[in-house]
């Protein structure tokens, strides 16, 4: 009896640093098709700011050049989010997941005024998400939510919420999107997050980087791809 719980014990650890294992192998695999310059991983970005260095965590990049000018790509950065035309990711993986996401691959005119300081974007169907505070339309916005603040009453109303996963804990996130003209009207297309949290042991360190880190820094990368496709209209409405 012993022996066979020994052997469940040795199998659910297997399948956990398995799984782990895999996700960090895709992130690495993912992260070499889409990532930054030297010159872009260094230059200051919009809201670079809101988490300070020393509190700074992780950081997650991805870049990808668009054959198509801003003003293409842009229209679908816009109309991003959960109940809007999703992330242009792997949705199939997002509903398994439980996030409810659908993607919308055309541009919907009733999404195309979405990103004002105060939106709220949604990732999950329960009202996950983060804030935008920074956007000069055409060029970036920024994103930034921190479990030690609520969320303005307006959104608070709506059931938006951010919270942190650990309990007496805090967990606080920057997402931004850059979009930088090329000639022969091409776009470069940047996005920054960069992650706090609190407090930091083996086990919030391994549920971090299982459920947040490494799966969200694969989404990005295919959401980067996704947006490549639809602005360069590669990709089916």
């Amino acid at each position: 009896m012993g022996g066979e719980k020994m052997s469940l014990t040795a199998w659910i650890i297997t399948c956990i640093v398995g799984t782990g294992a895999l996700i960090f192998i895709i992130g690495i695999i993912y992260g070499q098709l889409q990532r930054p310059t030297e010159e872009e991983a260094a230059m200051p970005l919009p809201g670079d700011d809101y988490i300070l260095a020393e509190e700074r965590v992780a950081r997650g990049q991805a870049a990808i050049t668009i054959d198509a000018p801003p003003s293409k790509v842009w229209p679908y950065l816009e109309q991003m989010g959960q109940e809007h035309a999703g992330f242009y990711s792997f949705d199939l993986l997002e509903r398994l997941f439980g996030f409810g996401i659908y993607n919308t691959y055309k541009l919907v005119p009733e999404w195309q005024d979405n990103l004002q300081p105060g939106f709220f974007m949604r990732f999950h169907k329960n009202g996950i998400g983060m804030e935008v505070v920074e956007v000069d339309k055409g060029r970036y916005f920024t994103m930034f939510s921190d479990s030690r603040k609520s969320p303005r009453p307006e959104n608070r109303a709506k059931g938006d919420r951010f919270f942190s996963p650990f309990r007496n804990g805090c967990f606080a996130f920057t997402w931004v999107f850059y979009l930088t003209e090329l000639p022969g009207g091409k776009t470069r297309l940047l996005t920054r997050a960069d992650l706090h949290f609190a407090p930091r042991n083996l086990f919030t360190w391994l549920f971090t980087g299982l459920t947040q880190i490494y799966p969200s820094f694969i989404m990005i990368t295919g959401l980067c791809r996704g947006i490549k496709a639809c602005a360069e209209g590669k990709k089916a409405a």
